[in-house]
């Protein structure tokens, strides 16, 4: 009896200091084969703190919308989804989640304080199929260091913020290959910091503003977009913009348009920034909010985009300090 328990265990969410992980592999192996059934699998309302912990060189083809309660009563719990993928480049040895069908979400979040990192999203790169890489209606949702490419439908994007309006941020994800790159919808909120954005086919980020519309957008680097790196529909409501460098002119932010941006291989999927960039594409510090790029590297200079350049030597970044 004793042995059959411990088998049994491996396959149960398992409660570890204060929060209950369940596991993903789509290859098997693990608590459950999809997100979306991880997902399934959490108590509703949510019991405790829950980590689901993706991985696995297999595709998740199967999309998922987390909608789980999880306020408990007086109980504020949190949910945190993330992958493998963790060397900022996108690897098809990581898990990715990358669902089949047409009109496809491969991630919806419609509930509260969850956060989503380190994931590789895919669509199918043809306007017939994928709408966003992750859409995003609930309040107190973080999308941090995700790599998201493909999602090239009609005014689709990879980041898409919609109805919330609290608590919604995005930071040091790299986006490419998308309509739009990222897509707050009039009426709500949404806080954008140190996103790559590159080699959309129509807009790197798009606007879309009325008058209860709240975005704050910093350090974001945009380039190669078909129609226009940034664009908004109006400038009513508020908006806060700081050091968003674009490639084109249209930048919102005085001495950060027409900005020379290169990356190491951006035809290899590798959006780290060119050794030729240093001291350039300077950004804001937000070390209040977070300190780290995609890479878990401690940012020191807080160049705009998901990667932070490192200096060739601790002089190198004295003196670069010095000239900020």
């Amino acid at each position: 009896m004793r042995s059959r328990f411990r088998i049994l265990l491996l396959f149960l969410a398992v409660p570890t200091f204060g929060h209950t992980t369940i596991t993903v592999n789509p290859g098997g192996g693990a608590d459950q084969t999809s997100l979306s059934a991880a997902e399934a699998a959490c108590p509703d309302p949510l019991t405790d703190d829950y980590i689901i912990s993706c991985a696995g060189s297999t595709n998740d083809t199967t999309a998922a919308t987390i909608d789980v309660a999880t306020l408990n009563g007086a109980t504020q719990h949190t949910l945190e989804i993330h992958g493998d993928a963790a060397a900022g480049i996108f690897d098809d040895s990581k898990y990715q989640m990358a669902p089949t069908g047409a009109s496809t979400t491969p991630l919806t979040i419609s509930t509260t304080y969850v956060t989503v990192h380190h994931l590789q999203i895919t669509g199918y790169g043809t306007s017939a199929y994928s709408y966003h890489g992750i859409y995003v209606t609930g309040n107190y949702v973080t999308i941090r260091d995700n790599l998201i490419q493909n999602f090239i439908r009609a005014t689709y994007s990879g980041i898409c913020f919609n109805t919330g309006t609290a608590g919604r941020e995005a930071h040091n994800n790299v986006i490419w290959n998308c309509t739009r790159g990222i897509y707050p919808l009039a009426g709500c909120q949404a806080t954008c910091y140190n996103n790559t954005v590159s080699g959309c086919t129509a807009y790197g980020v798009y606007l879309a503003r009325n008058t209860t519309t709240v975005d704050i957008f910093k350090n974001n680097l945009i380039t190669g977009s078909a129609t226009a790196d940034w664009y908004q529909t109006a400038t009513t409501g508020s908006l806060t913009t700081e050091k968003n460098y674009t490639a084109d002119a249209t930048s919102p932010n005085a001495g950060c348009a027409s900005a020379t941006i290169t990356f190491v291989n951006a035809g290899g999927e590798d959006f780290h920034l060119d050794a030729g960039m240093a001291g350039t594409l300077l950004g804001e510090d937000l070390s209040g909010t977070f300190t780290l790029d995609i890479d878990a590297e401690t940012r020191a200079l807080w160049y705009a985009g998901a990667d932070e350049l490192p200096p060739a030597t601790k002089a190198t970044l004295l003196i670069q300090l010095l000239s900020r």
